[in-house]
């Protein structure tokens, strides 16, 4: 293990690079590329000052030891070589387990085969400086033997470490106590560690978050006396169940500090691994954890919040500090409540009888204090500023400023009101609504603008980063949020008709749009007598047929109505103030265009 000055004891730096389809795995499968591949990733590391590496293990991609110059590679970067949570004793399982020629991947059924394998791997890498990995778990990062009650579970595991520790003692010429060793209880190994699963002194505990951000355990008092401490393993991307979230990372740094100061401060001060996915859409995230795991004690809860600012005002410039902090903020506050890969709102590998996951309407509500809105609204003023910007920023810095700055958010951006977007148009198909159709248009101009600008970013600087960003994810193509959302089209007919929707109340539509608690809803005709027991709330103008109508709450007692057989309804229905009860419940009438008051009328009593 190496040692830096001014660095946590005994620390390993460790940035785990998972080699996702298409940007890892398909994109660099010829040899003489993919090894000029893993020598610039070691030199990248050296930069970040990171020192340790655990390749991914996919079947989409090219493992470790299937070539073998990659061990002199990394040796010759002096980086110290290690493999994930389910990879016992640096072996791939993944895509390195033949079952044909090996035998079932079963500890109960194959001990000695799979201890076999395990043994020729540590002798072919035990020259080199490595970091091994105690596991047992199913291959590509399952669960083994699900059925067996735990206590058969915790035998099976504890018999499989030891024969593990035991394959060390016998092959490395070294006290095994002295071997670096890693246990991550991950997943169900968590609750299988939990029931009883003793661990030798001197293996590290490398705690793991819970996929999103948030560490499940840090070690108790008892385990804070162990000699060899623990660490944590944390995600910043993640592919699995419940939902991936791999486009670009959205983490934010003051949770990253939070939870990774926690686990520091209970011993977590020996490794350090960060899942950070296919590596440009966490740059900062990844930079962020690299720069903590090395001086935690110079960040505060206060200057975390900076620190995207403060990494790119170092790159392009501090005239854009102000401009970026407040860029920065908003973009991981609008994306801390749903990710833009959660717009969808499907469930993934949830799929039950379908291919892929199922798109649902969000929980942004267009009824209920305009949140759905002023969420739309913050995000084009955010992706209109990060537009603003990168037209100023010069040209040698442009393309950097696109994929780290303009992307994401203009991205995220797009993909918000795609989604809102489709979710708003089937909501006034039902309704009936004359704007059903540009609301429509709307989304699929966002759908092509998100092909637009992903395009844009691959072909910057003649395609340098080709291929590193996608909107198809998930290489076993289950995941749905990217694709154009399910749209409605409306066919208006008959003349037009104008009907109120009061707030917080949401209408599927039928013959009256608006319907109040068991009432008659409210459907302004020509004539018609209105009744609704709104309470002065806010309303809004609708449309129902191919006009428009706009209303305004005046000073006098009536609502000024103006139809144009031109216009169509805009996405953005006009507000009516809270006084709008108090003349329609009268039953005005309709007369050159206008509905007024008919004071000849008794008001119509609130319905209850």
């Amino acid at each position: 293990i190496l040692h830096f000055l001014g660095a946590v004891a005994e620390q390993l730096l460790v940035p785990f690079v998972p080699e996702h389809q298409p940007v890892f795995g398909v994109g660099i499968e010829v040899k003489d590329a993919r090894q000029v591949f893993d020598q610039r990733t070691r030199e990248l590391l050296l930069r970040l000052k990171a020192n340790y590496l655990a390749p991914a293990m996919h079947p989409v991609s090219t493992s470790f030891n299937q070539i073998p110059e990659n061990k002199l590679v990394a040796d010759t970067f002096a980086i110290v070589m290690g493999s994930t949570h389910c990879e016992p004793l640096l072996l791939n399982t993944a895509s390195e387990w033949d079952t044909q020629t090996m035998g079932p991947w079963n500890y109960d059924k194959n001990k000695e085969g799979i201890n076999r394998v395990l043994t020729q791997r540590v002798r072919e890498n035990s020259p080199y400086e490595n970091v091994y990995t105690l596991a047992l778990r199913g291959l590509h990062d399952g669960a083994m033997s699900t059925t067996l009650p735990m206590h058969e579970k915790v035998r099976m595991l504890q018999q499989a470490l030891l024969d593990q520790r035991q394959i060390l003692a016998e092959n490395i010429d070294r006290p095994v106590e002295t071997v670096p060793q890693a246990f991550t209880p991950y997943k169900e190994v968590l609750e299988i560690y939990s029931n009883g699963l003793e661990l030798p002194d001197d293996v590290t505990i490398v705690w793991p978050d819970d996929n999103y951000g948030y560490m499940k355990r840090l070690s108790g008092v008892r385990e804070q006396r162990r000699t060899g401490r623990s660490g944590v393993y944390y995600h910043v991307s993640y592919l699995g169940v419940p939902h991936s979230y791999l486009w670009f990372s959205t983490t934010p740094p003051s949770l990253m500090y939070e939870e990774l100061r926690k686990a520091y401060d209970t011993t977590a001060d020996r490794l350090w691994l960060l899942n950070c996915g296919d590596l440009k859409g966490s740059e900062m995230q990844v930079s962020l954890f690299l720069d903590m795991a090395w001086d935690i004690g110079r960040f505060t809860a206060d200057n975390v919040v900076t620190y995207p600012a403060r990494w790119l005002a170092g790159i392009f410039g501090e005239a854009y500090y102000d401009r970026l902090e407040a860029m920065t903020r908003e973009h991981l506050r609008l994306a801390f409540p749903r990710k833009p890969e959660y717009m969808g709102w499907g469930y993934h590998w949830n799929r039950f009888d379908h291919n892929c996951e199922q798109l649902t309407d969000t929980d942004f509500s267009f009824t209920n204090y305009d949140e759905a809105q002023r969420r739309l609204e913050a995000y084009r003023q955010l992706g209109a500023r990060a537009e603003a910007l990168l037209h100023e920023i010069g040209d040698e810095a442009r393309p950097a400023f696109y994929q780290l700055v303009y992307y994401p958010l203009r991205g995220a951006e797009l993909m918000n009101r795609m989604t809102l977007g489709g979710q708003r148009n089937r909501w006034y198909a039902r309704q009936g609504r004359a704007a059903t159709n540009a609301v429509r248009d709307e989304v699929q101009r966002c759908y092509d603008s998100l092909q637009v600008i992903t395009r844009g970013y691959n072909s910057l600087l003649g395609g340098k980063w080709n291929h590193m960003m996608s909107m198809r994810q998930n290489y076993d193509g289950v995941s749905a949020y990217f694709n154009l959302p399910h749209l409605a089209t409306h066919d208006a007919a008959g003349a037009p008709r104008l009907a109120l929707q009061v707030a917080g109340e949401d209408v599927n539509g039928g013959p009256d749009l608006c319907p109040p608690r068991g009432g008659r809803g409210i459907d302004a005709v020509p004539g018609a007598r209105i009744r609704h027991p709104c309470g002065g709330k806010p309303a809004r103008r609708v449309v129902r047929g191919i006009h428009v109508a706009d209303l305004v709450d005046g000073a006098e007692p009536r609502v000024q109505v103006a139809l144009s057989g031109r216009c169509r309804e805009s996405p953005q229905p006009t507000q009516l103030g809270a006084g709008w009860h108090r003349v329609l419940r009268r039953g005005g009438r309709v007369e050159d265009g206008r509905v007024r008051e008919d004071p000849a009328r008794r008001p119509v009593p609130p319905l209850r």
